[in-house]
């Protein structure tokens, strides 16, 4: 049985993907709401993380698969 990707992402997995603080985590996840048009609260997706950040979802989704 194949299980379905997630398709949020966390500011603990951006932590790990980027090697970067908690408190950068969250920065990161403001911007990409901000730059969608997304308010507090808002869930992002790797989807709209990867276009902001201009990382490959292939990459990102890598990373979320260790975990």
């Amino acid at each position: 049985m194949v299980l379905p990707q997630r398709q949020i992402i966390y500011s603990k997995d951006i932590e790990f993907i980027m090697g970067c603080s908690a408190r950068t985590a969250q920065r990161v996840i403001q911007r990409v709401r901000d730059a969608v048009g997304k308010g507090i609260g808002d869930y992002i997706t790797v989807k709209e993380f990867c276009e902001v950040m201009r990382i490959e979802e292939r990459e990102v989704r890598g990373f979320m698969s260790v975990r």
